[in-house]
């Protein structure tokens, strides 16, 4: 038979232990978290000390790739027209195909040096500066991306040396507070050279 009866010395006694249960549970709990916090807060800070440490490493950024495509255009240019030459010198002449492979073996020079001097090209961006490995010296702030704008410069200046970053398309112009202009492929880079840039310097549009 079910017990109807209820025992109130019982029911504070049962109330009793859960609750020293449960100061023991805290006790319990509040040592092991007082234990643990500190060994947490060093793994945390040493984890932040990485990321930090790792996001302040200076990043260099190549853009070989798209400098080798245009360098193989080139060549490939070069030599189509020197084997139209060919051809046209030994049957018979005429002036289209002349006048066609000439100007296949100009382009292609002209094309196969200037992205040629950009096989070498580098980008390291850090926190305190930027620094260039053939950069392409322009005449002013004014001036238009040409061919004869050959990357055969280095220039190494901290992000205050900078007067203003402006980028059109694949291509970023450096005018410093010296007057000094250049430009550099930054959209021929992976990885997003453009974005480490804007962490520490906007970059206007080239208008």
């Amino acid at each position: 038979m079910w017990q109807t009866s209820w025992d109130f010395n019982e029911t504070l006694k049962s109330f009793e232990i859960m609750a020293a249960y449960g100061v023991i549970g805290g006790i319990i709990g509040g040592a092991i978290a007082l234990a643990i916090t500190p060994l947490l807060r060093k793994k945390l800070k040493k984890n932040n000390k990485k990321k930090d440490k790792k996001s302040q490493e200076p990043k260099s950024y190549r853009p070989w790739g798209a400098a080798l495509f245009l360098f193989l255009l080139g060549l490939g240019g070069f030599i189509g027209g020197a084997l139209t030459l060919w051809w046209v010198t030994t049957e018979s002449i005429n002036f289209y195909y002349l006048f066609m492979s000439i100007y296949l073996i100009i382009i292609g020079i002209i094309v196969g040096c200037w992205s040629g001097s950009f096989l070498g090209a580098r980008i390291t961006i850090s926190k305190e500066r930027m620094v260039i490995d053939h950069a392409a010296k322009m005449p002013s702030r004014e001036s238009k991306i040409q061919l004869r704008h050959i990357g055969r410069y280095h220039i190494d200046v901290s992000w205050y040396d900078i007067k203003e970053l402006r980028r059109e398309q694949n291509f970023m112009q450096i005018v410093l507070h010296s007057g000094d202009c250049y430009m550099f492929p930054i959209g021929w880079c992976k990885d997003g050279a453009g974005d480490e840039i804007a962490r520490y310097k906007r970059i206007k549009p080239w208008e």
